[in-house]
């Protein structure tokens, strides 16, 4: 058996992602999975950009919106609300503003910014997490809505609602990490134990905003 570390020499083996195009070869499989937004700078304005991936970011399940919290504050004689309010961070430098300018005046350039970021999407906070015995079948169902989860009508109504970029749960980036605990499937008693407990620590890691605690 070899060591735990030696995952991280070949993380394709178990951790796969699928887009629009792909999403019929999702395995059959069980194991966890997690929903993307996909880092597609459409704009020569950079802002534009930022501010549609940070709205994505601000929502918030319980608040079924954005990420508000409002809260009674009691006194002996009085009390006070208070709301507070979840804000995108700040925006470019003035100097990678300068770069940036620089950049979208040479079109090749610009085209490998816009690769190098959008490669990078899986760096971001997912979108949702969640386990399965069937990764295929999860994929469709939260496409169609089918799953109680639920995500399907929380990201798009919240999309539309903000005219984000991509709205449809169609567009986004499945990836699925295979966790089996047996070679025999019929000997595999832990393997509902095993998601769960997965499951339960990718959520408290990546915090992701679409999913309910």
């Amino acid at each position: 058996m070899g060591h735990v570390s030696d995952v991280l020499r070949n993380l394709t083996k178990h951790t796969k992602v699928f887009r629009e195009t792909t999403f019929a070869d999702v395995p059959d499989e069980r194991g966890v999975y997690a929903w993307f937004y996909p880092l597609r700078i459409f704009d020569e304005d950079v802002t534009k950009f930022l501010d549609d991936v940070r709205k994505v970011q601000l929502f918030d399940a319980r608040s079924g919106g954005r990420a508000i919290s409002t809260r009674m504050h009691e006194f002996a004689w009085s009390s006070i609300e208070s709301t507070v309010t979840k804000c995108p961070g700040p925006q470019l430098s003035d100097c990678s503003h300068e770069h940036w300018t620089r950049i979208i005046e040479d079109s090749k350039t610009f085209d490998n910014v816009r690769r190098a970021v959008l490669s990078a999407s899986l760096l971001a906070n997912p979108l949702y997490v969640g386990k399965t015995k069937s990764l295929l079948r999860r994929c469709g169902e939260h496409r169609r809505g089918y799953a109680d989860s639920g995500f399907k009508q929380r990201f798009e109504s919240y999309a539309a609602e903000e005219a984000l970029h991509t709205q449809s749960v169609d567009q986004l980036l499945f990836t699925c990490i295979e966790v089996p605990t047996s070679r025999d499937p019929d000997e595999d008693t832990l393997g509902d134990s095993v998601e769960t407990v997965v499951e339960e620590i990718l959520k408290r890691v990546c915090q992701p905003p679409y999913g309910k605690v």
